[in-house]
């Protein structure tokens, strides 16, 4: 389920970054002062993004609790 859902998250970032022509780290860094406006995809954009790290952290746990 964790791989499955860091596959859809990753996918949801890298169709914003094609469209929007910039790295998520990058927006992020512009729309967290508020330089980008509020409109609903960047509200998205900047959620997911927020959800990133944690579903790796839990894919990382998983790949090492399967590896013992």
């Amino acid at each position: 389920h964790a791989m499955q859902q860091s596959a859809e998250l990753q996918l949801k970032l890298q169709t914003y970054e094609a469209q929007y022509q910039m790295p998520s780290d990058e927006f992020y860094q512009q729309f967290m002062p508020g330089k980008l406006g509020d409109g609903m995809e960047f509200v998205e954009w900047s959620a997911f993004y927020d959800m990133w790290p944690s579903v790796q952290e839990r894919l990382s746990v998983l790949q090492t609790l399967n590896n013992e």
